[in-house]
């Protein structure tokens, strides 16, 4: 492979030493002591501070220099360069002095590192220095083969990265295109173009294969912060805590923390005391208001439903949602969850979930036990209209609704059933409670409760169809319902 005489890269060899201490005068008896070192230098010629080259098609060619002290007067130093990796060496003879005497002078050697060399580190070293008295440089001493310089032969085509840009005002940076060589943001490599930024960033290029760097390869800039307000977080504080949430905005430069922890954008559950914070990210400062602190209100919308009991959740989710009232008494609302639902209430509540459609009311009542002016007369037309109830057929052929008697958890399947809007049923290949056995009145409709995550039964594996429907239990069908549907 042929070398080319180009250099890059910072410099191998530090600025000209200086050896404090390095001449010293006897002014008693004879001079004992061995030349010294008091500066030296290895620099190139053609002008550049570094000892890196690109030896494609030149050679390599740098000066070492060094001025020696000694008493009795000394002749020039030897130098040679050597391949580190190879042990190929060049330039070796002795130096010629520049300036000074014998006593105190400076001494320089041109050295060329002919084209074709080996690439690598190259070290220019200085033999052990003597004097005309016979006094050398012993071992562990700076001068006994002293490494001047390090040259550094590297192949490839050298490559100049053209330098990135920064754009305070925008808050950018721009990566230009670079044959033979890519750039590298924060450690990953990004393609030319312009980029937002905050903060601190750092990007360095790097060569392609075949190529090697010639010129700056790193830039670090800091932007200035830039100030945002947070946005507030909203508190939805309903009846109860059972659907009480935070909800955190989307605020660029800004995240959020509930009670310490970071969260996302969007709703949170909350309940007791909830404290929001916001801080800033890097690159950004914030201004305003960064901390909000609500107490949520655990209180029951019922006298007797007390936070913590079996489906409080759920009856609570029934008063906020306004599907139950409970009854008005002197000492507040209650709402009797271990009370059976009656046949009337159940088409009211379907019918408050259906956010209270108009009904067109007949002439005559379908059932001859409802009549106008009955409570919840018009919520029974409407599910006797929607097909989710027929009531009793009577021997006369009339039919009957018995609006007060409790509904069983059977018929209460069928009535959500039809509410959902009748889907497609399969009959069951097995039973899916203890208690339901397939061909059984509505069992296919107890399954699908089932199916759809509506009921679960009992621990014991039944469902308990003739058994009526609490209203505590009937919240939580509704409720699960409306989260499912």
């Amino acid at each position: 492979m042929k070398t080319a005489l180009r250099r890059v890269a910072a410099m191998s060899v530090a600025a000209p030493l200086v050896l404090t201490g390095a001449v010293a005068a006897h002014a008693d008896g004879p001079d004992t002591q061995a030349p010294q070192i008091a500066e030296y230098s290895v620099t190139s010629d053609d002008g550049d501070d570094d000892l890196t080259y690109f030896v494609e098609h030149e050679p390599a060619t740098f000066t070492a220099t060094v001025r020696v002290t000694d008493e009795t007067g000394s002749d020039g130093p030897i130098v040679r360069v050597r391949s580190v990796d190879t042990g190929q060496s060049v330039g070796f003879g002795r130096m010629e002095r520049v300036s000074g005497d014998a006593h105190d002078g400076v001494y320089a050697r041109t050295i060329t590192i002919p084209e074709g060399h080996a690439p690598g580190d190259w070290e220019v070293t200085i033999y052990p220095l003597s004097d005309s008295l016979g006094n050398s440089t012993d071992p562990g001493e700076f001068a006994y083969f002293a490494t001047l310089g390090v040259v550094d032969i590297v192949y490839g085509t050298p490559v100049s990265p053209a330098a990135v840009t920064f754009d305070d005002d925008a808050r950018t940076y721009t990566i230009p295109a670079a044959e033979g060589a890519q750039y590298l943001v924060d450690g990953e490599v990004a393609d030319a173009g312009t980029y937002s930024a905050t903060g601190t960033v750092e990007i360095t290029a790097s060569a392609l294969d075949g190529y090697i760097l010639d010129g700056e390869s790193e830039w670090t800039h800091t932007f200035a912060a830039e100030s945002v307000t947070a946005g507030a977080p909203a508190f939805d504080d309903r009846s109860g805590s059972a659907e009480d949430t935070v909800t955190i905005p989307a605020t660029d430069g800004v995240e959020y923390l509930v009670n310490g922890e970071v969260v996302g954008a969007g709703d949170h559950a909350a309940s007791g005391t909830v404290t929001v914070t916001a801080r800033a990210l890097s690159g950004y400062e914030l201004t305003g208001t960064t901390t909000w602190t609500h107490g949520f209100d655990a209180t029951t919308p019922f006298i007797d439903v007390e936070p913590g009991v079996e489906h409080f959740d759920h009856m609570a989710w029934m008063a906020e949602s306004e599907i139950s009232y409970g009854w008005q008494t002197p000492d507040g609302p209650e709402y009797r969850p271990l009370s059976p639902v009656n046949r009337d209430a159940m088409a009211a509540f379907l019918y408050r979930m259906a956010d209270e459609p108009a009904v067109d009311l007949p002439e005559s009542s379908p059932f001859t036990d409802m009549h106008p002016g009955q409570q919840h007369y018009k919520e029974v037309v409407w599910a006797y209209q929607e097909g989710i109830t027929t009531g009793w057929t009577m021997p006369d052929g009339t039919h009957q609704f018995r609006p007060v008697e409790p509904i069983n958890r059977d018929a209460m399947a069928a009535f959500m059933h039809r509410f959902a809007g009748a889907p497609d049923l399969s009959v069951p290949s097995a039973q899916c409670f203890e208690d339901v056995p397939t061909g059984m009145l509505f069992a296919e409709e107890m399954c699908w409760m089932k199916s759809e995550g509506l009921s679960t039964g009992w621990s014991d594996g039944t469902y308990r169809p003739l058994t009526p429907v609490k209203r505590d239990a009937m919240a939580a069908f509704l409720h699960r319902f409306d989260t499912n549907f």
